[in-house]
């Protein structure tokens, strides 16, 4: 099932930068995600951070600790040497990096 799910992320994302758009962002949720009402509003203020600072791979929307209560300060972002996937957001010069090297399975 990993090999399956690695090979339709590569399809996916290698669709939304090749088809021609002018993409320079792709931002992959999962299918049950619930979005906040400022979903957009933090992918497109960080995707300066992502042009600004090479050593950023991602953005993401998901932290375990972000639920009402647990978060100190909503204007916070934190750098995590682990990929919390479900709601993120990467550069097309990333993904032209990756793409060739993607793993067949996961």
């Amino acid at each position: 099932a990993h090999a399956h799910l690695a090979q339709h992320y590569k399809w996916a994302i290698d669709r939304v930068f090749e088809e021609g758009r002018g993409h320079t962002h792709v931002i992959v949720v999962e299918d049950d995600m619930v979005f906040s009402a400022d979903f957009v509003h933090l992918f497109t203020s960080a995707a300066g951070l992502l042009a600004e600072d090479p050593t950023l791979w991602c953005v993401s929307s998901w932290n375990d600790n972000g639920a009402r209560g647990h978060g100190e300060d909503p204007r916070a972002l934190f750098r995590t040497s682990f990929f919390p996937g479900l709601g993120w957001m990467m550069r097309r010069e990333l993904w032209e990096e990756l793409s060739p090297k993607w793993p067949r399975r996961h």
